[in-house]
């Protein structure tokens, strides 16, 4: 493989290559890469820790890479709406847990993009599963961007106060799920909140 998949590895092609490369790595999430998302910006934090990175330009690259790489996501499940898969899409894609994704949506609607955005393993079949249901794209934009605001900073926060101490990929996902906690009870909270505002809105 090409790129190993730990954090010193990726931060060492970032190092050499600098914001163009964290740019479309980040991107290229989006069809299918390798390399998870989240260990990327675990990386980009570890190198503004190291000072080979910059807040002022590792931020909104890194927020524009992930709403770009969830756009291609979603834009594929808008072109499944009317052109059957075939070749490699058909083989990768599971349409059995696109289809059980329906009823989902039918109940949290657009909501459940902000709440995949900030849940590790569930993005891509959501965000292809909204286009497949139809949700409007600016709703699906608004709902990603707010994810990734809390998420894309979160990561890059972890990344720079683990710095020189992160460890291999184990522990490094074991640090993700413990910050992600609150950031997760607090987008369920969000979604509650929500479904419970429609509802009272529908009866006036």
């Amino acid at each position: 493989m090409f790129f190993a998949l730990d954090t010193s590895g990726i931060a060492d092609v970032l190092a050499n290559w600098g914001y163009p490369a964290f740019l479309i790595l980040l991107c290229a999430t989006g069809i299918g890469s390798p390399i998870p998302e989240d260990l990327l910006l675990l990386s980009g934090g570890y190198l503004i820790s190291a000072g080979v990175f910059s807040w002022q330009l590792a931020l909104p690259l890194a927020l524009i890479g992930v709403v770009a790489s969830d756009l291609m996501l979603y834009g594929l499940g808008r072109r499944m709406r009317t052109r059957k898969l075939s070749g490699w899409a058909e083989r990768i894609i599971p349409m059995a847990r696109l289809q059980r994704s329906a009823p989902w949506f039918a109940k949290a609607g657009a909501a459940a993009v902000l709440c995949a955005r900030l849940v590790p393993g569930t993005r891509a079949i959501v965000f292809i599963s909204a286009g497949l249901q139809g949700i409007r794209p600016a709703l699906f934009l608004a709902f990603d961007v707010l994810g990734s605001l809390i998420w894309v900073p979160l990561l890059l926060w972890i990344g720079t106060a683990i710095g020189e101490e992160i460890g291999g990929l184990s522990a490094l996902l074991a640090g993700i799920s413990r910050a992600a906690f609150w950031v997760v009870l607090a987008a369920v909270l969000l979604l509650v909140a929500w479904r419970v505002w429609r509802t009272e809105e529908s009866k006036l």
